[in-house]
């Protein structure tokens, strides 16, 4: 759980400096990034949001995909979503020390917010959209895309479903020990 959440802060052969177990989490990340990047369902996503978003399409899906994966929470999990992510933050604080600076910034951020649960908001996901745009070197109209959602929710929504599947597999198959 803590590579994944790191997966993305940590460069090159900085990975070399975190246990075996963090490891695995970080390469299953980057395995999982690999995999979304390149599906085709998810190419069909991106190309409602690319006309307005340009090269931040793929961001805005990724996001997406994150408030449908919350508010679908129980059709892939037993744990109610709010314990779940009580968990995690948990867990997470408590191994704040070894997390890399950005990630700890994050880490505040996100429990401040307690976005895992809330992601499941369009109300809340539009804030986040807001920030991005905000926080973007360049214009990316990313506070744009919960407007994009709205108008394609339920073709997305299918779209979200039949990747989650597949990956879900693909992890099952590629990685069966991490989910022990």
């Amino acid at each position: 759980m803590i590579g994944n959440f790191i997966a993305d802060a940590v460069k090159g052969r900085q990975i070399e400096t975190f246990s075996k177990g963090i490891q695995k989490g970080i390469v299953m990340h980057r395995a999982i990034d690999t995999f979304t990047d390149s599906h085709d369902v998810v190419k069909k996503s991106i190309i409602k949001f690319r006309p307005q978003l340009h090269k931040y399409a793929g961001i805005a899906v990724d996001v997406v995909y994150d408030h449908f994966l919350a508010k679908n929470w129980s059709d892939y999990h037993h744990e109610p979503l709010q314990d779940y992510a009580a968990q995690m933050y948990d867990l997470l604080n408590e191994n704040s020390k070894i997390l890399p600076l950005n990630s700890q910034r994050f880490l505040f951020y996100m429990t401040s917010r307690n976005m895992l649960f809330y992601y499941q908001e369009l109300a809340h996901l539009q804030m986040v959209f807001n920030g991005m745009s905000k926080r973007s070197k360049f214009t990316s109209g990313l506070e744009k895309s919960v407007e994009i959602l709205e108008s394609n929710y339920l073709e997305i929504e299918a779209e979200f479903k039949e990747f989650f599947e597949s990956l879900c597999e693909y992890i099952s198959n590629e990685y069966p020990a991490n989910l022990e």
